[in-house]
């Protein structure tokens, strides 16, 4: 349903099948920025050959087995074949002079909106890359990833919250809440986006949250207001991360008391859905308040458009925690997502699952020393809330990450019980990993070995955020954050720091460093090294600044400098993006953000 064009028309039609909101939104603008490393900032149609190849019979056979080998290729190049389907995000503020318009009632007050467009006939994807590239309110379009809710058949005998007893909680509780601990009113908003939530369950009807209509959030499988379960997945889920507490009847959530669940319906009866439903359900989380958001749903294939969504939740101060997945695969080679994006994005916690009484790992998870940062009780059948007012047990590494989830959402609450402002996702991710105590059945699996435990985290908030006055104040310094593992690729961006005055060299300049004031001086170069035709550069949020020596220009030395930066004291953020030229024109290649520390 394009608008007309006597060039195009007779080559292409396309037609939407999409999913719709109704919201509340206060200010999407500002709560819905692009993130700074959009993977749409070069090319607007982003296609992963390798998932496309594997996942799209009618595309592998359209195309040339090479694009198995690559991952990206000339548009040209690409045949799209008839029915094959895509993903478009849409800016509704313009979609009226869209050339891609969208039906009346397919559209939501998202600021931006994901619409699955199927093509119907044969194309080169130049030819569509052309007309959208064209198109402002078309912010990007890749390929979908079908999704599915991430348990495994379990054992129905055991019927017990085991799994609070494994992470220590009744000793953390003292602490999240004794008398200086976590307030009732803390209402931090915590996102299940999932198969909906049975918001009229006697454990969870008490910590539902409620928009100004009062909707418990929003289905965007059918389309309207009523984000009510029938599959019982999201349901499991919520009860594990916020079922209420002492109301002597059924189970506790990890944050019974404070928390307040979003439902957010993104898969359908059968437990699956569509990558576009669940990206319009984080924009939709983001744009409602939520700061933590649980995913423990999963699919096997990479897509821009998951990139593009998650980083404008991680920019927005949302905490995201995500299933590693149930296949037994190393996820560290095996692309899986949306967890495996947590290599990219700071502020994301990828979660695998382990057996409460062994402490090793669950056979099915996935897992990558790497990235999975932290595991949870999900084998053995976990006990939580299902339809109807009753409960049972699920087990997978879905069940797993709703409990992090549920830590998250205590770390948030105490902080802002304790009168401290809420710190970034970053920080908050760093202190879930750094207070996890390490288990040897598990270095082999997951990073650090690292094991949810409410106890060791309650002690490191306790200690870090003390008890003050009621007058909000700055959150501390946090501990220094542990620098990330280096990804298998050779080609990753590394840094090193320069004396402007003397060009000595101070050292490599890792995620998470402590530097010394006075042993940079009052000027320093922060050199990337990389294999790239150019690189930009962004510094606590500033503009992109291009290197000055040789702005976009062939980088013979193999490295691109931000010069003459005067340090100042306290937490910095810098954003680095190296690009290639491919067919005449700049493409992104890699995107690395780092955070450190100058002290005096």
């Amino acid at each position: 349903m394009l608008r007309r064009d006597v060039r195009f028309r007779s080559l292409i039609f396309l037609f939407l099948i999409t999913t719709a909101c109704q919201k509340n939104v206060q200010d999407a603008n500002d709560s819905l920025s692009d993130p700074l490393d959009s993977p749409f900032k070069t090319e607007k149609l982003q296609l992963d050959m390798p998932t496309l190849m594997k996942t799209n019979s009618a595309f592998s056979k359209a195309n040339s087995e090479q694009l198995l080998k690559v991952t990206q290729m000339s548009l040209d190049k690409i045949n799209l074949p008839k029915g094959m389907p895509l993903i478009f995000i849409m800016d509704n503020n313009c979609r009226e002079r869209s050339e891609f318009s969208v039906p009346s009632g397919e559209v939501s007050t998202l600021d931006h909106q994901a619409h699955i467009i199927t093509v119907s006939e044969s194309v080169v994807a130049d030819i569509l890359a052309k007309r959208i590239k064209n198109d402002p309110c078309v912010v990007g379009a890749a390929n979908d990833v079908p999704l599915e809710a991430l348990t495994t058949p379990n054992d129905p005998q055991f019927a017990s919250q085991r799994h609070l007893t494994s992470i220590q909680a009744s000793l953390g509780y003292d602490i999240f809440y004794g008398s200086t601990g976590i307030l009732p009113s803390a209402n931090i908003i915590m996102a299940v986006v999932d198969s909906g939530v049975d918001y009229t369950h006697q454990d969870l009807a008490a910590n539902m949250w409620k928009d100004a209509q009062g909707n418990f959030g929003y289905d965007f499988v059918n389309r309207d207001s009523d984000p009510r379960d029938d599959f019982s997945h999201g349901t499991h889920v919520a009860g594990l991360m916020a079922a209420t507490t002492n109301n002597a009847i059924g189970v506790a959530g990890v944050m019974g008391i404070g928390g307040k669940i979003m439902a957010v319906k993104v898969l359908g009866n059968t437990g699956s859905g569509s990558s576009a439903n669940a990206i319009n359900g984080i924009n939709y989380a983001v744009q409602n308040g939520a700061k933590v958001i649980n995913l423990s749903i999963g699919g096997y294939g990479k897509s821009a458009a998951w990139e593009y969504a998650l980083g404008n939740a991680v920019n927005s101060g949302a905490v995201i925690v995500v299933a590693a997945g149930n296949s037994n695969l190393d996820i560290t080679s095996q692309w899986y997502t949306p967890a495996s994006y947590s290599r990219q994005f700071n502020g994301m916690i990828s979660v695998g699952a382990y057996d409460s009484t062994t402490k090793g790992r669950s056979p099915f998870s996935n897992y990558s020393t790497t990235y999975v940062e932290i595991g949870a009780p999900g084998s053995n059948g976990i006990f939580s809330t299902m339809l109807g007012n009753t409960y049972g047990t699920k087990q997978g590494t879905s069940m797993a990450t709703p409990i992090v989830a549920g830590a998250v959402g205590l770390t948030l609450g105490f902080i802002k019980s304790r009168n401290y402002a809420l710190p970034s996702p970053q920080i908050i991710e760093n202190l879930i990993f750094n207070s996890a105590p390490s288990h040897s059945a598990l270095t082999s699996s997951f990073k650090g070995g690292k094991m949810t435990d409410l106890s060791e985290l309650a002690k490191a908030l306790n200690q870090q955020y003390p008890v003050q006055s009621q007058t909000p104040q700055p959150a501390p310094a946090p501990e220094p954050a542990p620098a990330p593992a280096p990804a298998p690729d050779p080609n990753l961006i590394s840094f090193a720091l320069v004396r402007s005055d003397s060009n000595q060299d101070i050292g490599m300049l890792t995620s998470g460093a402590t530097i010394s004031l006075s042993s940079v001086g009052s000027k320093i170069n922060i050199r990337a090294n990389a294999t790239a035709d150019a690189v930009v550069f962004t510094l606590d949020g500033l503009a992109p600044t291009i290197d000055k020596l040789k702005p976009f220009a062939a980088m013979g030395d193999n490295s691109g400098d931000y010069l003459d930066w005067t340090p100042a004291i306290g937490a910095h953020t810098l954003q680095v993006i190296t690009y290639v030229i491919l067919g005449g024109s700049y493409r992104e290649k890699e995107a690395v953000k780092l955070q450190f520390n100058i002290v005096p």
